[in-house]
């Protein structure tokens, strides 16, 4: 019985010391809060010595007596929500392209800035959407004459597409223009990283299948012939084969930075790897045999005769099989004779520029050829540029007669 009346001591006392502990708590904070002289119970008084803040409707009225924007209300303007979270993505690219057509660039690329300073979650864009405003930014930054602006915005083009040639070749454009060196060591960065990303996540991927095949074998060797999983072992290399082809414009961008820079050595190795990547590109052996005519003819990098004179002939051989592929490459996907007459073409300039003239002469004259290409457009065909380089050679082999005949039957307006 004792020790029961204790512990029921020790229960009150404990119950009586929170109920205080509530108490003065609850009385600490009423005195921290002023209370009114009133009959007002709750009221709060307010510190009046600080100024109030304007209203929005006052604040519209000081703006429309003062007739321009105050420094509150620029806070507001400038961070107020993206403009694309209010008008659709088509109608805000439309009004940004025909003030490009228009000719004010000053109001495109207000626009465009307001657009582009918010990041793709605050504005509502997909990164589709966003590189649509990058690009037309880049283009309105080089119709106005900053080719450093438009080097960033294609800079940040090429990030979210890296796989466009176009935005490689913008890119490209913009950095040669652009004063300094900075924006083409920016470019030629940008090319070495991208096509690190794509090495990577080729790696990665290769190893996925890898490790999808080993466990596709070891839970199917039971049911499945062998002849069956070699197929589609070899199946899967050649879809790894023609996913490589993401690095292709990277590279490509990159090779083209070189021969801007008269780097012609460099410049062939990058279209060899380019090559290797996408073989049955046209304009990937056209670029490669450009620069290979260009490193056995005019290049600084293979000066020493008695030691290079094996590597000059190399590159022009290399040069001359380049050609030959491009012009098949681009005969197959030509739906006319075109295709065929610009293969001949290129295959005929390139030898004429390696010292070969003998043999582009007959190109050239199957270029100039009229039943063969009757189906070509005037606007597409390249018998005046045959007609004059095939008149030079007439003309230094001391046949001027032949030289003004060409001329006179196909370059004359």
């Amino acid at each position: 019985v004792a020790d029961a009346v204790a512990a029921r001591k020790r229960k009150r006392a404990a119950r009586e010391a929170a109920l205080a502990k509530r108490n003065k708590s609850a009385r600490h904070d009423s005195a921290a809060v002023p209370k009114s002289d009133g009959v007002f119970v709750g009221y709060q008084k307010r510190d009046r010595s600080k100024p109030k803040p304007a209203r929005d409707a006052d604040r519209g009225s000081e703006d429309g007596e003062d007739g321009g924007l105050s420094s509150d209300a620029e806070e507001t303007a400038t961070t107020r929500a993206p403009i694309t979270l209010a008008v659709p993505f088509e109608l805000t690219l439309s009004a940004a392209h025909a003030l490009f057509l228009r000719g004010d660039a000053t109001g495109a690329s207000r626009l465009l800035d307001e657009i582009l300073q918010h990041s793709a979650r605050e504005s509502g864009l997909e990164k589709n959407q966003q590189a649509s405003f990058l690009y037309l930014k880049a283009h309105v930054a080089s119709a106005g004459g900053d080719f450093r602006v438009a080097a960033e915005a294609a800079k940040l083009l090429c990030e979210r597409v890296p796989k466009s040639m176009e935005a490689w070749s913008l890119h490209l454009a913009a950095a040669e223009r652009a004063e300094g060196r900075t924006a083409s060591t920016v470019f030629l960065r940008a090319c070495v990283r991208s096509d690190r990303e794509e090495r990577a996540r080729e790696a990665r991927e290769t190893a996925e299948d890898e490790e999808t095949e080993n466990t596709e074998k070891e839970t199917d060797s039971r049911r499945m012939p062998t002849e069956t999983l070699t197929n589609d072992v070899s199946a899967t290399k050649s879809d790894l084969r023609g996913g490589s082809k993401a690095r292709a414009p990277a590279l490509l961008a990159s090779g083209l930075a070189h021969c801007a820079r008269g780097a012609w050595g460099r410049a062939a190795n990058a279209f060899a790897r380019c090559f290797l990547i996408a073989p049955d590109e046209p304009i990937v052996c056209l670029c490669a045999a450009v620069a290979a005519a260009h490193l056995a003819t005019e290049s600084d990098e293979l000066d020493d005769e008695n030691e290079n004179e094996t590597e000059r002939c190399a590159a022009a051989v290399k040069a001359a099989a380049f050609f030959q592929r491009a012009r098949h490459l681009r005969a197959l996907c030509s739906p006319t004779s075109a295709g065929e007459q610009e293969g001949d073409y290129n295959l005929a300039r390139g030898l004429h520029q390696m010292g070969l003239p003998h043999l582009a002469v007959p190109l050239y004259e199957k270029v100039l050829d009229r039943k063969k290409h009757a189906d070509v457009p005037v606007s597409a065909s390249l018998a005046f540029e045959a007609a004059h380089n095939l008149a030079l050679i007439y003309k230094n082999a001391g046949a001027a007669a032949l030289a003004r005949d060409v001329l006179r039957t196909h370059a004359t307006v």
